[in-house]
């Protein structure tokens, strides 16, 4: 069974974001600017935590 979990490595840790749909991440991967996408389309939409 797929978790549906998104993580993201930026300059101040790692972040978990749960129930990321794979359309959402497949749109991430093929993002022009992928900083852009990730504030524009999954920051403040999934539940997220700090893994590290």
């Amino acid at each position: 069974m797929a978790t549906q979990t998104l993580d993201l490595r930026f300059s101040g840790g790692v972040y978990r974001y749960d129930a990321v749909p794979c359309a959402v991440y497949e749109a991430l991967l093929g993002a022009g600017s992928p900083g852009r996408f990730v504030n524009d389309e999954i920051r403040g939409r999934f539940r997220c935590h700090r893994i590290g």
